[in-house]
């Protein structure tokens, strides 16, 4: 299942795109892997990225997540 789940991204990564280099295929995997999560979970991804982001600036605040742990 997770296979299928992510092949549409795969195939426009590789297709049109525009990650030709490994580090935007990277970039792009990451990105897709929280959308889809993120999807599944019922979760903002503009929420779930702003909060990581300022999470990132400092570092008092509450690690946001998306797997329980």
């Amino acid at each position: 299942m997770a296979e299928q789940a992510i092949r549409p991204a795969v195939v426009n990564r590789k297709v049109w795109g525009g990650n030709r280099t490994a580090l935007g295929a990277r970039a792009q995997g990451v990105l897709m892997s929280v959308f889809e999560t993120c999807r599944r979970q019922a979760l903002s991804v503009v929420d779930h990225v702003s909060q990581t982001l300022r999470w990132f600036g400092n570092r008092f605040l509450p690690r946001p997540l998306l797997l329980g742990g």
